[in-house]
């Protein structure tokens, strides 16, 4: 394979991940993410999945809640919220962080989002370009095939949003 078409395959990788880490810089808290994160604040502080702790500041925001046996839960599967608050407890022994602080939930949420969208995004282009190598691939197939891979993806319209 030339020189050329190896530039030009990193340069794509490049552009596909520079464009998820733009989108990252806006953090929107929406109801999804809100949900998730009265569930994270609920295990972090109270050591329960039930989201009812009137000092939650999540719990109003969210609307994907249901109640039973008298407490409120979130509905959103348990093993993102699980993930999520271990690298809450992993950021705040490193930097400190509050999750009650805009600012200091700002980096925490761009922290997660780099750490389970764009590092296994930047994994899964790296590894499909070396399966495409092994594959002996023409060079203008390869590239069309990674770029497809890097660029027809949600994961840049939806890098600000977790």
């Amino acid at each position: 394979m030339s020189r050329q078409f190896r530039i030009a395959e990193w340069c794509i990788i490049a552009l596909a991940v520079g464009i998820a880490l733009w989108g990252m810089r806006e953090v929107h808290l929406g109801d999804s993410l809100a949900s998730r994160l009265a569930t994270v604040w609920s295990l972090t502080h109270e050591g329960a999945w039930r989201i009812d702790q009137p000092e939650n500041p999540f719990t109003p925001l969210s609307v994907d809640k249901f109640e039973l046996d008298g407490h409120i839960y979130s509905t959103k599967p348990p093993v993102l919220p699980l993930l999520m608050t271990v690298k809450y407890l992993l950021w705040d022994a490193v930097v400190g962080v509050d999750l009650g602080n805009r600012d200091e939930l700002r980096s925490y949420i761009q922290f997660v989002t780099f750490t389970v969208n764009i590092l296994p995004f930047l994994l899964m282009l790296c590894c499909f370009r070396g399966l495409l190598n092994r594959l002996n691939v023409p060079e203008w197939t390869r590239l069309y095939t990674l770029f497809a891979l890097a660029l027809a993806t949600q994961l840049t319209g939806f890098a600000s949003q977790f």
